[in-house]
């Protein structure tokens, strides 16, 4: 009787100790699962500031190449105009101060003729 006694409490002793082992674990558990989630949520907002960066840089690209076009189109009349232009457009200066180098270096061609 003494022995089936001292086995039952081996046996809870054993049983509780499984029962915090799988408590940790199940905890663990769920705390990966947040970190998990918590990582998952982190590379989609990254992922939607890449896409929206690039995006972006494709538009200034596509605007880039349209200028460039323009001005590739250029008479050679006009020729002074878009490469003053061109240095503006590449320094970001204005339309309005690109239109009044021009109209000042047309002042200057008139004066030498």
């Amino acid at each position: 009787m003494e022995q089936l006694s001292l086995d039952l409490t081996s046996e809870r002793s054993t049983s509780q100790k499984i029962e915090g082992e799988r408590a940790l674990l199940e905890r663990q558990n769920k705390e990966l699962k947040g970190k998990l989630a918590e990582l998952d949520a982190q590379l989609k907002m990254r992922s939607k500031v890449t896409i929206q960066a690039l995006e972006g840089r494709i538009a200034n690209l596509e605007e880039q190449l349209e200028i460039e076009a323009r001005f590739a189109q250029c008479t050679e009349f006009e020729s002074y105009y878009c490469i003053v232009s061109r240095y503006l457009y590449s320094t970001s200066h204005s339309i309005s101060q690109t239109e009044a180098l021009f109209s000042a270096f047309r002042l200057q061609e008139k004066g030498k003729t």
